[in-house]
């Protein structure tokens, strides 16, 4: 256990934070670059944080991406509800939006994560969390080739226990686009089932993407 906690830990490290960066096709290294001079501008603005969070979580930037949706909550621990608040009525009226879709997503999220960082049994912290698959699922069913619905809804089952079927998930985002995020949740799956080997060869997989997308 140990052990595949350290590889976790190193291979993440990795993937976030070694150069050259390999940005996702959502998110040009130009973007990320404005969306950062937002913050640095406004280090106190939740909506500069936010909007740089949703910028990183489609990229490779895994543990960036998720230090500022915390941040945004520090900030403002309502922001969650002002999220839900702004994009809920927009994917009522438009549910191609994925982008409105993508945000509501994550302001579910992080409001069950916040309840349950004060209550780890809340019954509204969990149903938030449903509510949250629930939009990563109507992402892909409205546009199947959209690999973060898949990443992401991957990631929500794997916390819940499924690990199979997280993989699942994650290897259908594969099919869509072959991408490093992927390789490296199946990895770390992997891991936790006690696969070691499959486990280091998916992250192996995963950071020989990275340095092949400078």
């Amino acid at each position: 256990m140990l052990k595949a906690r350290i590889i976790t830990a190193v291979a993440l490290a990795a993937l976030t934070f070694a150069a050259p960066a390999a940005w996702a096709v959502d998110t040009s290294r130009a973007e990320l670059e404005e969306l950062q001079r937002r913050v640095d501008l406004d280090p106190k603005s939740p909506d500069a944080h936010f909007d740089l969070a949703m910028g990183l979580a489609r990229t490779v930037k895994l543990e960036s991406g998720y230090a500022s949706l915390k941040k945004v909550i520090e900030l403002d621990p309502t922001y969650a509800d002002k999220v839900i608040a702004k994009y809920k009525p927009l994917v009522d009226q438009n549910k191609q939006n994925v982008e409105a879709f993508f945000r509501l997503a994550f302001g579910y999220y992080f409001k069950g994560w916040n309840l349950q960082q004060t209550d780890p049994n809340s019954v509204e912290g969990a149903q938030s969390k449903a509510l949250a698959r629930q939009a990563f699922e109507a992402i892909i069913t409205h546009d199947p080739k959209y690999v973060w619905g898949y990443n992401y809804l991957g990631y929500l089952i794997a916390e819940g226990g499924d690990l199979d079927k997280a993989i699942e998930h994650w290897r259908q985002a594969i099919t869509v686009e072959d991408n490093a995020v992927a390789h490296f949740l199946i990895g770390q799956a992997y891991m936790r089932q006690g696969k070691m080997a499959e486990g280091v060869m998916e992250t192996a997989t995963a950071m020989r993407m990275r340095g092949l997308n400078p």
